[in-house]
């Protein structure tokens, strides 16, 4: 009897719980006002800000002169393995091979260089991308704020808008941008690969001693 009594009570629970929850759902269907939703193109932001163009200026720098740099070192070689070429015929084949290890080190150490400053220079834009964003930041909030919105979204994540039904706020967050951060620095001055500081290429290891023959 117990049991059937306690059943019966969470039932009618459960039956209260529903009808009060479609009253409720009722009562916040006429008193919620409808969501606004504020639009911003970060793509654009990043292309046509201030500080956007400044990063993408000193990235284009900064491969140019890495480009140079590197071609510069590979002419070099291309010269050394022209020369030992033509040295093979006149080398014995110890000399030859020794020259020709230590010619391949030094490829090694340039491929290595590249290497370095490529990942040197995704972690200088991923730290300035980082700067421009946390400057964005209260840009949006204060944006948010301002225009009584519920919440801003990207275009690229959208999948659909309605005309007219979204507010693009793209410019006034470039405008307000450009006035708090019109400048950024990509800085690469802290990549350091073996061997710089004393000029060219790390130098090519020397090669390990050959094993001494056992005495019988």
């Amino acid at each position: 009897m117990r049991k059937f009594i306690r059943n019966v009570c969470v039932v009618a629970l459960a039956a209260t719980g529903t009808m009060m929850g479609t009253l409720n759902a009722g009562m916040a269907a006429d008193s919620v006002a409808p969501a606004s939703i504020l639009v911003i193109d970060s793509q654009l932001i990043q292309q046509n800000s201030r500080a956007g163009k400044d990063i993408l200026r000193q990235v284009d720098d900064i491969r140019t002169q890495v480009q140079a740099e590197i071609q510069k070192e590979e002419s070099s070689l291309r010269s050394q393995e022209d020369e030992l070429k033509r040295q093979r015929s006149i080398l014995t084949p110890e000399a030859f091979d020794q020259k020709r290890q230590a010619w391949e080190q030094k490829v090694m150490a340039v491929q290595r260089k590249v290497q370095a400053k490529n990942a040197a220079l995704q972690m200088a834009v991923k730290k300035a991308n980082e700067t421009l964003q946390r400057a964005i930041v209260p840009i949006l909030q204060k944006i948010l704020n301002k225009r009584g919105a519920t919440f801003i979204m990207d275009k690229g994540q959208m999948v659909l808008m309605a005309p007219n039904k979204g507010l693009d706020v793209t410019t006034d967050v470039i405008e307000q941008l450009d006035t708090v951060l019109p400048d950024i620095t990509v800085d690469f001055s802290a990549v350091k690969t073996a061997g710089e500081g004393s000029g060219g290429a790390a130098a090519a290891p020397a090669p390990a001693p050959a094993p001494k023959k056992k005495k019988n």
